[in-house]
């Protein structure tokens, strides 16, 4: 006999799941869809938006060469499906709950679709199903992914080997899951807002002695100075 099909979710329990692993996991400020801004030394260079590897940003907070001024070919190597991602967290920037809606979509459709490692099959796959229509819903404004984007973000950290020591038992597990991915990615993948040299946006958000001293730090860890 199939496994009992379950009742999908409502989108406020999936949000209000959202928010108590958001409260418990994330620092502040993430994973929020803010974007750093950025003023651009191109004056060529249009308005944009771009993952920025954390290795560019702390040089850019030591300030080191301006990253938008080179190439960054670890950007460009992105995904479009990463990219399109990107353009969706611009428009939900604003809009916490539509966030919180990428956030997961973006993990239900890399990880509970045709692509669900071989350990979340059977009632796993239908836990992460029943959020499917909700989170979809809470999407309409947006223009979602093409069907053949596979890879949605920068990195991916749930794996079929991760997933072979981690049960999703319930919804709570899933915004789990989803929360830390969303946190990760954006530790690794900073979302960067590169303003045009007309001022579309305002200028460079000058660095802090907290961010210098950050930047200092993974500088030196990680043998970049």
């Amino acid at each position: 006999m199939g496994k009992a099909a379950r009742a999908p979710f409502e989108w406020p329990e999936i949000y209000s799941s959202w928010l108590a692993a958001e409260a418990r996991y994330a620092p502040p400020g993430l994973p929020a869809g803010g974007f750093r801004r950025i003023a651009s030394i191109r004056p060529d260079r249009r308005f944009g938006m771009e993952w920025w590897h954390w290795s560019d940003v702390a040089r850019f907070d030591q300030g080191a060469e301006h990253p938008a001024a080179r190439p960054l070919p670890r950007a460009r190597c992105l995904s479009r499906g990463a990219e399109h991602t990107l353009r969706m967290l611009w428009e939900a920037r604003e809009d916490a709950p539509l966030s919180a809606a990428v956030w997961l979509a973006a993990f239900l459709q890399q990880h509970g679709g045709r692509y669900t490692p071989p350990a979340w099959r059977g009632e796993q796959h239908v836990l992460l199903q029943a959020l499917v229509p909700a989170v979809r819903e809470a999407l309409a404004p947006i223009e979602t992914w093409h069907h053949a984007m596979r890879e949605l973000l920068p990195v991916t950290y749930v794996d079929d080997e991760l997933a072979e020591t981690t049960t999703l038992r319930s919804l709570a597990d899933v915004t789990r899951l989803a929360i830390l991915n969303a946190v990760l990615n954006q530790t690794v993948w900073v979302p960067i807002e590169l303003p045009s040299a007309e001022g579309r946006s305002t200028g460079r958000r000058e660095p802090s002695e907290l961010d210098r001293a950050w930047a200092r730090g993974v500088l030196k860890r990680h043998g970049l100075r």
